[in-house]
């Protein structure tokens, strides 16, 4: 197996893995879980520089009256322009925890959280980079039953073996379902 497609595996699994710990094990604990598409535009970041970029990926978010805090793990797909004919994809893999506070209605509910991420960047068929990183977003999701909406606002840093880091500023949202 390619060392690119190992490190997705062990990566994914590592994420699936900290999710499934960090649920309760008890029968009474009530478990919310909604999954969506997501849309990300980022703004002035170094993917492409002097542009914006545009990303599609998943959302998903898993709650409990355990935790005073939204497991969020998430996945975008950049669509970059290929200079030159160059093949490039580049992805992440996230996951957060978000903070519900303040107002929390039958409308909306507004949230802050902090994450960890790996960024996956492939320049042809055998050169894959890996970096870890970290995430900062603030939002609010709405409840529109069985529909939740959410926009939020995210930063973050993935640290690269070079000099230089790479920084991205989006604004996203998406179309959560309940399940």
């Amino acid at each position: 197996m390619p060392h690119s497609v190992m490190t997705r595996v062990f990566c994914t699994a590592a994420l699936a893995l900290l999710c499934m710990l960090a649920l309760p094990t008890t029968a009474d604990a009530q478990v919310g879980f909604t999954v969506g598409p997501r849309l990300s535009l980022d703004i002035g970041d170094d993917l492409e520089e002097g542009s914006t970029t545009f990303a599609a990926g998943a959302d998903v978010r898993i709650s409990s009256v355990a935790l005073p805090f939204i497991i969020n793990p998430t996945y975008d797909f950049y669509f970059l322009d290929d200079e030159n004919g160059a093949d490039i994809n580049f992805s992440t893999l996230n996951v957060n925890a978000l903070f519900p506070f303040g107002v929390s209605n039958q409308v909306f509910t507004p949230y802050t959280g902090v994450g960890l991420g790996f960024s996956f960047l492939a320049q042809g068929p055998a050169d894959t980079v890996t970096d870890a990183g970290i995430n900062i977003v603030t939002g609010a999701q709405f409840d529109l039953l069985p529909l939740k909406p959410f926009v939020e606002l995210g930063y973050s840093v993935y640290f690269t073996d070079g000099d230089q880091n790479l920084n991205a500023f989006g604004i996203r949202g998406g179309l959560l379902f309940g399940l």
